[in-house]
């Protein structure tokens, strides 16, 4: 796979490739030509490369390079017979229309180059996909890839597939479930206030594998590129590091002391931010409004929406850089847990206090994981779908819904 952001690469860098001889490999796939809007052949050799890509670990299939026996002979580029924009439209749309599970739109990404011999360079540039395997449906083949490219998987590596995706989602509820068995019975990694909390945990689907580990310094407080604290602006204060086997945990202060934010760093390169910060309590007789009838002492106790919004749009685009930076493949799984706060409700500071307040009435609040598929993805819509979960659980729609 090209190192580069779709978006950046020229012909340059596609040439470079013929230069310098870099051979097929199960993240690099060369075709001369392919017409798959025309030719039966050509649309089922487009779906095998991509998703056996999907099905993999991803990868850069690369349409107007030939290749002899895996290794690049010639950028001549592929005449289009339409323009550039409507072949990307309609190889998009092959993909989307011929496979089963349909592969999702944000796992891949079509780019048609022009050279300067008039031709164009094709590249379809696929991450794994978090639904696979997926089928191609012109010939009912499921493909996977090794490093001589894709194959047809047989029964049995089907089979073992979808266990290994079920598996992984056991894996992932089930490194949920320690975290919040470490935090209520008190063995979290530095001393932390007492009553509510949030948490956030990013886990890189690699997290699972055997081997993937990562070098805890990178998550120390010395790393300048490391994981920030879950807030909406940078927290000052003296800076520390607790190192321990899975894990370092960078905090601010002294150590002994009671913590109310952290982020910690985990060897398979998931990350835990915590943070207590955002709960807060609204005494309504203090100021002057008329208390409610399910707040009988006329306090309001709260968790802030804009805290945790903020904090979502300045932390979550740096724990995906890491975690890419870091070398783990996405997609990336998103967890955010409350706990403690079962007569907490949620506000917006923009809207006020809602007249009939609904507390989340539950001690683990856990809201349904969400799923970053490819790093380069806009983390808008996860953190909107998030937010509106914790409004859900609050009893309301959404932020407007006052």
């Amino acid at each position: 796979m090209l190192e580069k952001p779709l978006d950046e690469i020229t012909e340059d860098d596609i040439q470079e490739l013929v230069d310098d001889s870099v051979e097929e490999s199960k993240e690099l796939e060369y075709k001369q030509y392919l017409d798959p809007a025309n030719k039966d052949k050509h649309k089922t050799s487009l779906l095998a490369e991509v998703t056996s890509f999907a099905n993999s670990r991803g990868g850069d299939l690369i349409v107007g390079i030939g290749e002899n026996n895996g290794v690049p002979q010639k950028l001549g580029g592929h005449p289009l017979n339409k323009s550039a924009d409507k072949t990307v439209e309609t190889w998009g749309n092959i993909l989307r229309r011929q496979t089963e599970p349909k592969l999702p739109t944000n796992i891949h990404d079509i780019r048609a180059i022009s050279l300067s011999n008039g031709n164009h360079a094709i590249i379809v540039r696929v991450n794994r996909s978090w639904q696979a395997p997926h089928r191609v449906r012109t010939n009912d083949r499921f493909y996977g890839r090794h490093a001589s490219g894709k194959f047809p998987m047989t029964v049995g590596e089907i089979r073992d597939q979808m266990v290994a995706g079920e598996s992984r989602k056991q894996d992932l509820e089930e490194f949920r479930a320690d975290r919040i068995s470490e935090m209520i019975s008190g063995d979290s990694p530095v001393p932390v206030t007492d009553g509510p909390k949030l948490f956030l945990h990013p886990v890189p689907y690699d997290a699972f594998s055997p081997g993937d580990n990562i070098d805890l310094s990178a998550g120390s407080c010395l790393s300048k590129s490391s994981p920030v604290m879950f807030a909406p602006r940078g927290i000052g204060g003296g800076w520390g590091d607790r190192f321990m086997v899975d894990s370092v945990t960078q905090y601010t202060g002294e150590r002994q002391n009671q913590h109310s934010f952290y982020v910690r760093t985990f060897k398979n390169g998931a990350i835990e931010a915590y943070t207590s910060v955002p709960f807060d309590s609204y005494n309504t007789e203090s100021e002057g409004l008329p208390s409610f009838p399910v707040h009988a002492d006329g306090e309001i106790q709260y968790l802030l929406a804009e805290f945790v919004e903020n904090s979502f749009e300045r932390a979550l685009p740096n724990y995906i850089e890491f975690i890419n930076e870091q070398g783990m493949q996405p997609p990336l799984y998103l967890l955010l847990t409350v706990l403690n706060a079962e007569e907490y409700t949620f506000i917006s500071e923009d809207q006020g206090v809602p007249m009939d307040p609904i507390s989340f009435d539950v001690e683990i609040l856990q809201i349904p994981s969400e799923v970053i598929e490819s790093f380069d993805d806009d983390p808008e819509p996860v953190i909107s779908s998030i937010m509106n979960s914790l409004w859900n659980a609050a009893g309301r729609r959404d932020a407007t819904d006052i």
